[in-house]
């Protein structure tokens, strides 16, 4: 999952040339959608695997805001 969150990462990066067109905010608008579907999944993974303790659950669950934030930072830049 670890690899699912990074390509996220990767795509919001490569959109963040900060281009404020119209067909970048959509794809970003879409990235976000997606990604948030696959956040929820994962959150939801991350709390019933009862191989983490506490601590890995918590560092998971950081990435997922950290990720919400980058996107959010995203459509902040793009103007939205």
């Amino acid at each position: 999952m670890r690899k699912l969150a990074s390509i996220g990462v990767a795509l919001v990066v490569l959109l963040c040339s900060a281009c404020t067109c119209t067909a970048e905010r959509k794809a970003v608008d879409r990235l976000g959608e997606q990604q948030e579907k696959l956040w929820t999944k994962y959150a939801f993974y991350v709390a019933s695997d009862p191989r983490l303790d506490e601590a890995a659950k918590n560092d998971e669950l950081k990435l997922l805001d950290s990720l919400r934030s980058l996107l959010a930072s995203l459509r902040e830049s793009l103007g939205d």
